[in-house]
Order: C-alpha cells, then structure tokens, then sequence
C-alpha cells in the first residue's frame, strides 16, 4: 500500500505555515485575442447595444443609468466619481449574450487558480460600468457580496475611437501591479482580475469613453470558512499539493486548470500581449501562453535533525515498532489482528488548543487550528479525519521485603485514538488503536512532552501484599504505588484518498459495508458504488488473513455482506475474486504459531448467495474450478452443512448441473470416511445430506448409482441413535417422496438391510417403536426377527426391562399386534423376553443381602417389583384381548413362586393403586389376583419371622377387596392360623386379631362362620396364654420381682383383648372362658393384683365405657375385686388418692361381698392402730 516515493513531512509542515513566497500573482491582466468576441449586449428597456460601443450607445447608457439612480437602484459596490461613472446593475443585462466569452476559464487561466473536486470557481456577473471624462473609482471590498466571493474580474469592451486615461494599479502587501490601456483598446478586449484582498484604484478617463463588465469570483463549492486572505490560502493550498505529490503520483486530467481541455476557447498557443509593470517598475511587453501549464515545485527531502540532547525517544509510545527479523516478527504484517498504521501512509497533526470531547467537532476548532483543518479539507488528494487521542503515562513503584533498598520504578506511556470524525463531521467507526507516534507526526509534536504541563486527570491506586512465603531471602513486594496521568489532545489525521476504501476496510469494514448497503437504495451514482465495491474486494482478498480474522464479524457475515453487494451490483468480476479467495488458504497466527486456515462457506446464507451468484454468471467455466475448491474433502467436513445446502439451492433454481457437481463432490469424499469421521457428524446434518441426494434423485439426469452407494457406505459408520433416526425419517418419507422412484426405494431398502447388519443396540423405545412399524410394513419375517433380536438383547437388564416396560406401554405396539401376524410375534417376543429378565433379575436380586437402610437396594427393589406388577397387568391385557388369544405366553407362577411376602405385598399394592372399573369387570383380572394371592398367603407360609402388623393387615384388606367372597374368607382364615401359630409374642398376635375384629372394613365382610371361628381362635390364644403365666407364676416369686417388671406385665392388655371378643359375642357357640381366669388370679400377688384392678377400672371408666353393658365384662372385674379384697391390701401403706381410687372401683361394681371384707379388713386395721 506504501506509495514509491516518501512523504516528505518536513515540506508538508512548511506548507501548511503562511508562505513569503509570492507563488501565484495577485493580480493579471491580457488581452483577449480577436478571435474570441462579444458582437453585442442586451439589456431591458433598451435592447441590443452593439460592441463596439457607439457614442451614441454610449449616451443612451448614460441616460439609463441616470434614470436607475434617480430610482434608488442598488448602489455601486465600487465608490466613484458618481458625476462621470454610470453603473447598470446585472439583472437588467440579458446573460445570454455573454455566452460565447467564457469568462471563468479565462480567470482561472490568469491567476493559475487549481480546479479540482473540492475547489470550484465561477465569474458571476455583477454590473455593467460606464466611464466619461473624469470617471475613476477606488475598489474596497464589501461584505455584503455573494458569499464565496475571492476576486473581482473586470472585462473592458471596446469603444468606437477609443480613449485616453483610465489606466489603474492594484497593490497588496507592498507590492503593486500597474495596467495600462492598449491603443488598440477600441477594437480589443482586454480582462483583468485580482483578489479581494488587493487595493484597486483605477486613474480618471481623460479622452472618450470606457465601458467594462464587471464579475465576482466565487467560490460555489467551498465547505470551509472563507480565508481572510485568499492568496495566501491558494499559496499554501499549492505547497501542499506538490508535498503531497508522492501521494498522488497519477493525477487526473481535471485535477488542475492548466489542462487544455479547461479552455475550450483558447486555441493552442495562442499568445497574448501584456503590459505590466511591477513595483514601480516599467516591465516591457512580454509574451505568455495561456495554455503553457505551470511548473510543478516540489519540496526536496529534508531529512529531520534534531539535537541528541532534546530527543525524546518517541517509540515509547507505541507499543510496536519496525522489526527487522521477519522470521519471529509478530507486528501488524504477519498478525492481523494488531490494528496499528504501519504500513499505510497515514499522517497526523496536533492540534494546539484544547477541546471538550462533545465539543470536537471542524466548525468548533480555534485559531490555528481552524486554518490547518480548512487548508487539509480543501485538498483533493487526501481525506483528512479529526480525532481524540488519550495519551496515558503510567508510573509504578514495587516496595520490596527488608531485603531491598530502594524501590523498583517502571514507567509506561500509551496513547490510544478515539471519536473520528470525517471532514463531513461525520463520526467514523475506524478501529485505529495504534499510530507510530515517531514516523506519522507532522509538525510539532508538544503533547509529546506533555509530562511536563498538568495533566488533565490523574489516577492514584495502592496495593498492598500482606502475605510473604518466602523462607529465606524475601523477594516478594510489599507495597505498590501507581500513578496514571492522563492526557486528552485532539489529532488531524490524513492519508491519500486512493487509499481511504484501504484504511476503511481495514480499521472500519463494518461500517464501510454499511454505507454500500445502505447507498444501494439511495442516490448514490450505480457506477460510483461499482467502483467502491472493486476497491473493497480487492483489498479484502489482496489480504484475507488481515481482514476474515477480524473478531467483529460473525462466521461468514463478511463473506456473506460481500457477495451480496456483488449479486445486487451483479459485479461478476468482483464476485469471482471472493469465490477464488474463499478457495484458497491463507496464514493465521495462533500462540506464536503459524496455521494454515481457510474462509470456505461457513452457513447456509454465504452457500445461498454463491449459488446466486453462480447463476448471475450463466455458468461460466471457471465456475466450476472455483466450486471444486470449496467442497474438498477437509471442508467438507468442517463446512458440512453450508456445503450440502447448496445442492438443494441449487436445485431451487433449476440449476441441475450445480447440484450434480456438488453431490458427486461430497460423495467422492465421504466415501473415503471412516467411522471416527462419521462420528463428527451430527444426525441433522446426515439427514440433510440424506435428503439433499435423494432430491438429485428425484430427477433422472441427475440419478446415480455412485452417490447412493456412497450414501450407504457413510450410513453404515454412523453411530446407533443416528442409524435409527435415519430410517424412520426415511420411512415416514416413504409413501409420499418415493412414490414412483424406483432408485430412492432400492436406497431405502439397502439402508434398512445395512442397518440389521451393523452391530448396533436401539436405546429409545420411541425409536423402537417406529422401527418395528416400519419393518412389519415392509413384510420381511427374518428381518423382522433380527430386528427384535437388536430390541431385546440390551446389554445391560436393568435398561432392558425398562426400556421393555415403555415399550409395551406404548398402544401402538398392541394396535400392531391385533392388525398384523408379524405384530403379534413381536409383542409375544417382547413380553416372553420381559418375563424372563424380570423372574432371572428377582432371583439374583432375593440372592442378594442388604442393609435395611441401604437406599439404592430398596430404590432398585421398588423399581423391580413395579416392573413386574405391570407385566402382571400385561399379561391381563392379552388375555382379555380375543385377538391376541393365541399368544404363546411365559406362566407368571415362575415370576411369583420365588417372591418373599414384603414383595407379593408390594404387587398387591401396586394393583390396588392401578386398579380400575375397567379391570375389575374382566375375568381374567379375578384369575389374576386370584393367584397372586394365593402366592402372598404361601410366601408368609414359608416365612419364619413375623411379618408387619400393618402389613398383614392391608393384605386382607385387599383380599376382601380384590377376590370374591369364599376365596377371600377362606384366605383370611389361613392367615389367623398363620398368626395364631406364629412363634412371636402374644402382644403382636392380639395386635393383627384386635385390627381384624374392630376393623367394619374387614369384619363387616365376613360371615357368621368365619366370625365364630375367629373369635374362638382369639379365646384359645387368650387360654393358652393364661395356663402359660400360671405355670410361671409357679416357678418364681413374684415378691422378688422389682416395679418395672411389674409394669411391663401384659395381663392388662389380655384383659382388653378378651373384653374385644366379649364385645363380638353373636352365637352361644362362641367359647366362654371366663372361668379360665380364675386360676391365675388366685396366683397373682396382691400388689400386682391390685394394679391390674385399678388399670381395669380406668380403661372401663375412659375408654371402654361400653363394657358396663357386658355381664361377663363385669363379672371378670368383680372376680379381679374379690381377690383382691380377700388380700390383706391395707399393708401397703397407701396413700389417701389410692384408696379413692380403690373405693371408685368398688362403687363401679357394687359388689356387696367385696364391699363386706373391704370393710371388715378397714376395721381390722384401725382395731390394732388403737391397741397400739
């Protein structure tokens, strides 16, 4: 990007400084040759007038120009002789006739004014004068002409016989410039012209009389503010153009007014008598050609020399700089991603005063600054941008441990550009964080040492490190002290306008693109935009690591953004170059290593725009090179999916080659593939690429046997999961897509065979499900058969009985069963293959012996026993099932015999939870739970240990709830007998008994019979546990026996149990034992005979109220009271509360013989309370 010859920045400041050097004149003066004239004038109210003038014509100016004073017509802008000078102001000249002399050329011929884009000048017309003898006039510029108004040009037409005098000077800054009329002035016209910022005194007519058209020179394009000295503006205005030369080394045509194109009136070599006489000295008459152009002065190189003691050392402030290792060098040439302006020529300045950021802005800028900015805007050959830079000089200081002296300083300068603003006042997004501060400056660089001067911020931080592992010499700081001053200045930065498109890709493509975008729906010239769009693409592929690294744009947005600037401008050439760069590889750096890296098609929207754009061109030959390259093996498989749309975007636009060419493509590559590639490749995108070549399928030129059986080859490495979610997309397609094409039903069918040859397992039931619909639709038995073999051999059984279990909850499953054969064989597989993994699991699982506060085992149990309630409730939904009677079913008594009682509880519970109207109502629910509980009551046959109190009970609950009455009745009692034979405490035996009697839920079911026969086991427990404690009471002394033993007696909960039973007394049949009491009373001692007594009558008098209606209730508690009345119970020393209590037992059985010794032993005991 670099231009062959070097800016010379020493010229370029000089030129910007205000020139002593008169490099333009201030003034000219010709005469016009004769080819060129003016035949007449009109002007209102008079006519034609014509040149040259008449005496008469002359009088009848005269007599109209007196007539516009006496009307207040607009006063002259130059003061005269108002008795001898006439003015006619130019809205009453027709302009028309004025057209055969171009004025402005001629101007800008004489003065050597520059015409450029930015600098437009015109010679407008502003009055008509006429002199008689003694007329003169002094110039003095007037504000309030035409804004952009530098000069005057004064045409002088020719008068018939002449005249003498009127001869004028122009003098500006000491110097002066004296014009004298020609002899020939009554047949020649003559022109003159000077700046505003001239004196113009013309001497008085002394013979005849002088016309002349006067004009201002305006400025029509200017967009700075006008200088105060315009011939000082254009000298410096002209040193800048010949510094910035190297700049602009192929100038156009029309860059310059010394072309001869400019003056299509001046012949070549047309040359033109003057007289003109310069500081007061007489110059002959000297001969210059109009179209002879001007020299070009171009600074020579002046190298800077600065004294070694004042060089700063201004690399310092640029974090990068030239490096002439070029193998490890890691500057902007070989890393990207660094956004410094090394190598682009890009100049800057500084700015002397000081501005707020919000008020950085052109027309904001002071003094100095002001003119340098207008002077670097009206150069047509550069783009001149005002930026903010923070300039940041960071001072650290590390105080160490005891082992250091002094501090360790550091010191770092950093400046960073922001905020550019274009000479449009536009704000730029141009990333330039770096300039080299030490090459780039023009100018004084003062805010360079801005150390010296009081910064505009400061920041002070301290850090402190209190812990130190140092063990001997400590190295470690203590304490941190950092100082940042910052410094705000603002910056002119310019660079060549050929190279701005450059600058704007490279710092600010974002927003570059933006503004092609956007100009593609405004007014922007269509050829202007074409040109733009050239110089971006050419940059952008003359340096694709520097530009499609650039983290500010997505994957492929760049790429993206481009092509369609080229679809819409249809730039075939521009589009062709993108399509040869994404082709290519280029350099990338990463961790000091160089890659090697690719652009490619990275989504689906750049492939879209690439197909369109193919189409755009018709197909040319090249094309086909420059897709080949885009779809090579490597980036295929990086670039898979935006690579396989472009067949069917192909395809949309009926382009069939492209598709074929991309399809044959890829598939020649994922031939080759093996199966750790295949693994990369996600499911959607096989079913893309699926899809992708069956629709090439679907067109007979474009069918091939290569690509399909490449296609199955690449099925066949793909992993389980995404083998089945490809054949069920396949099979849902079938019936629509394939209809009719043979080729993508033969695929079809080599896929499904080629997926029962691989050795894959089906994970999903979802997957199965659909998998077995497909092939019992395609009709294939031992495909069938292999494919069920692939369902229910899962490698692991506790997945495999789930994943059966889902299966067969799906109804789909049994809809194929009833509809088809090959249904019902695999729903017969499945449930047979169900049952033999539940029955082998349960007996590993029963084998094994867990803590009963292991978590997962009972979790696992839990699980287990779930699965095989719902394979219980299979089995009923077959059987009930006319169409599926004929399934040749596992029995369920392998499943049930090897369950324990906690289990066979566990199923019943689950039916209970399940059970629904539905089931009940089908026979073979009762066959159902008819054996299932038959293998409950034999599972707590063979079990030795007690079973749960409450678990015993919910199941003959659910015997009374699931079977019918006699089979219900008759399990209820094996289990009483179960229960009375049971080697575990009586308590726990009067538990499950007292449940069953005061239950309504149980006993309300149960008939006469039953009740008998359980209310008389319940009294043969309550003998058999009286003759027990009467044996024992014979083996020890109870007066031995200690209060807590006494409590933990369990006679007060027989006493309830038998007041249970005596409460359910309903036959005369029903065993009495009432008198079986008798005995062991006799036996108890009278301490505990008397705590049984009074925890009778509390229960009685609380909680059993309804015993009081129960003779033998009361008989057993007037027994318990005359035992205890016979004792000798005053003895005891007992308290006033005991005897109340004692006495409220008696009262409640109004015992007359218990009252009688009550009171004889009262009497007894008072009788020697006296004696003694």
């Amino acid at each position: 990007m670099n231009s062959s010859s070097k800016i010379d920045r020493k010229c370029i400041a000089e030129a910007v400084l205000p020139s002593q050097e008169p490099l333009l004149n201030f003034s000219a003066g010709y005469v016009i040759p004769a080819e060129i004239s003016l035949p007449y004038i009109k002007l209102d109210e008079i006519g034609n007038i014509n040149i040259p003038l008449s005496l008469l014509d002359a009088e009848r100016l005269k007599s109209f120009s007196e007539k516009q004073i006496d009307a207040d017509a607009s006063p002259t802008l130059f003061p005269s002789s108002q008795k001898h000078t006439f003015d006619i102001c130019s809205d009453k000249i027709h302009y028309s006739t004025l057209e055969n002399i171009d004025i402005s050329s001629l101007v800008i011929k004489m003065l050597r004014l520059p015409v450029t884009k930015t600098m437009d000048f015109k010679a407008k017309l502003d009055k008509l004068m006429l002199f008689e003898v003694d007329g003169q006039y002094t110039h003095t510029f007037d504000s309030g002409k035409e804004f952009g108004t530098f000069g005057t040009a004064i045409l002088q037409l020719p008068v018939k016989c002449g005249h003498d005098g009127g001869n004028f000077q122009v003098k500006y800054n000491g110097r002066q410039a004296s014009y004298q009329d020609q002899v020939d002035c009554h047949k020649l016209f003559s022109l003159s012209s000077f700046y505003n910022s001239c004196e113009y005194v013309m001497n008085p007519v002394t013979r005849g009389w002088k016309l002349t058209l006067v004009f201002n020179l305006v400025w029509t394009n200017f967009s700075i503010m006008m200088p105060a000295d315009f011939l000082v503006f254009l000298n410096s205005q002209k040193k800048l153009d010949s510094a910035l030369l190297p700049w602009n080394p192929h100038r156009n045509k029309d860059d310059y007014s010394t072309e001869d194109q400019q003056f299509p009136l001046l012949k070549e070599n047309v040359q033109i008598p003057v007289i003109t006489s310069i500081d007061e000295k007489k110059v002959p008459c000297s001969v210059i050609a109009l179209n002879d152009s001007a020299e070009s002065e171009v600074c020579s190189s002046i190298e800077d020399s600065e004294d070694s003691e004042n060089e700063i050392d201004y690399n310092s402030y640029s974090d990068y700089s030239e490096c002439e290792d070029k193998e490890n060098c890691h500057c902007d040439v070989n890393n990207p991603t660094l956004m410094m302006c090394e190598e682009e020529d890009v100049l800057f300045f500084v700015l002397e005063e000081k501005y707020l950021e919000n008020s950085l802005m052109f027309h904001h800028l002071q003094g100095n600054d002001r003119i340098l900015a207008d002077l670097l805007r009206c150069c047509p050959v550069i783009d001149v941008h005002l930026a903010k830079v923070t300039h940041t000089n960071r001072r650290q200081r590390k105080f160490f441990g005891p082992g250091s002296l002094y501090p360790e300083t550091t010191s770092t300068n950093t400046a960073k550009i922001s905020r550019l603003i274009d000479a449009d006042g536009v704000v730029k997004d141009l990333h330039i964080d770096e300039l080299n501060w030490n090459e780039k400056c023009v100018g004084p660089r003062n805010w360079l040492e801005s150390l010296r001067i009081q910064p505009d911020k400061e920041i002070k931080i301290m850090k402190r490190n209190y812990k130190c592992y140092c063990r001997k010499t400590c190295r470690c700081w203590k304490l941190i002290q950092i100082r940042k001053r910052i410094y705000f200045n603002a910056i002119l930065i310019i660079w060549p306008k050929h190279q701005s498109i450059g600058m704007y890709c490279r710092y600010g493509l974002g927003m570059f693109l933006n503004f092609l975008e956007s100009s593609l729906t405004s007014a922007l010239a269509h050829q202007q935009l074409a040109q733009d769009l050239h110089k971006t693409v050419e940059y952008c592929c003359n340096y694709p690591q520097r530009i499609w690294t650039q983290s500010t744009f997505r994957n492929g947005e760049l790429t993206l953004r481009l092509l369609r600037l080229c679809n819409a401008l249809r730039a075939l050439k521009e589009g062709f170059k993108i399509l040869k760069m994404l082709g290519t590889e280029f350099d990338t750096t990463a961790k000091q290593k160089t890659l090697k890296t690719f652009e490619g098609i990275q989504n689906e929207q750049v492939a879209q725009e690439v197909v369109k754009f193919i189409c755009q061109s018709n197909g040319r030959g090249d094309c086909i090179d420059l897709i080949r390259r885009l779809i090579t093996t490597q980036r295929i498989i990086k670039q898979f999916v935006p690579i396989i749309t472009m067949i069917q975007y192909f395809l949309g636009v009926k382009c069939v080659k492209g598709a074929m060419l991309v399809g044959d493509c890829v598939a020649s590559s994922l031939a080759n593939i093996d199966q750790k590639g295949a693994a990369v490749l996600k499911e959607s995108d096989v079913a893309l690429y699926i899809d992708a070549i069956l629709s090439l399928e679907a067109y007979p030129e474009s069918s091939s046997q290569e690509r399909l059986a490449s296609l199955v080859s690449l099925f066949s490495k793909l992993p389980s999961t995404s083998q089945c979610s490809l054949v069920l997309e396949l099979d849902a397609q079938g019936n629509s897509r394939f209809l009719g094409i043979e080729s993508c039903q033969f695929i079809f069918l080599e896929i499904c065979e080629t997926f029962l040859d691989c050795e894959s397992s089906v994970f999903l039931a979802p997957d199965a499900l659909g998998l077995l619909k497909c092939f019992i639709r395609l009709g294939n038995p031992k495909w069938l058969e292999s494919l069920l073999s692939k369902i229910i051999n899962f490698p692991d059984q506790k997945g495999t009985i789930a994943f059966l279990k889902q299966l067969l909850s799906d109804q789909s499953l049994w809809k194929l069963a009833t509809s088809s054969e090959l249904g019902k064989t695999s729903l017969e597989s499945i449930l047979n293959q169900y049952s033999r993994l539940l029955s082998s699991t349960l007996l590993a699982f029963n084998k094994r012996v867990q803590s009963p506060s292991d978590y997962n085992w009972h979790y696992n149990c839990n699980s287990l026993l779930s699965s095989v309630a719902k394979y219980l409730q299979f089995v009923m939904q077959v059987k009930r099932n006319p169409k599926l009677s004929n399934l040749k079913l596992i029995p369920s008594s392998p499943l049930l015999s090897p369950m324990n009682f906690d289990q066979m509880l566990r199923i019943l519970e689950g039916f209970h939870i399940s059970s629904t109207e539905h089931w009940n109502t089908s026979p073979c629910y009762s066959v159902m739970m008819r054996e299932i509980c038959k293998f409950a009551v034999s599972a707590m046959k063979k079990s030795n240990v007690m079973q749960q109190r409450d678990a015993v009970s919910k199941m003959v609950r659910y015997f009374l709830n699931f079977l019918e009455k006699s089979l219900s009745q008759s399990l209820l009692k094996e289990v009483c007998v179960i229960e009375a034979a049971g080697c575990w405490s009586l308590n726990f035996k009067y538990g499950f008994f007292l449940d069953v009697i005061s239950s309504t839920e149980v006993w309300g079911k149960l008939d006469s019979d039953t009740k008998l026969e359980i209310l008389n086991t319940c009294a043969t427990l309550i003998e058999s546990w009286i003759i027990e404690e009467s044996k024992a009471l014979d083996r020890y002394s109870w007066i031995k026996k200690t209060q807590e033993e006494i409590k933990n007696d369990q006679f007060s909960s027989l006493a309830q149990f038998f007041f249970s039973i005596e409460e359910h007394r309903f036959d005369p049949k029903q065993k009495n034992i009432i008198g079986s009491f008798q005995p062991y009373l006799k036996k108890l001692p009278h301490l505990l005979l008397r705590s049984f007594m009074l925890d009778l009558h509390k229960s009685i008098v609380t909680t059993m109220s309804c015993v009081k209606k129960i003779p033998v209730c009361l008989i057993l508690l007037t027994d318990v009271c005359r035992h205890f009345t016979d004792r000798n119970f005053l003895s005891d020393n007992l308290s006033e509360e005991g005897y109340d209590k004692i006495v409220n037992c008696l009262l409640l059985i109004d015992d007359a013989r218990s009252w009688e010794r009550f009171a004889d032993e009262i009497c007894f005991f008072q009788v020697i309370a006296d004696d003694n």
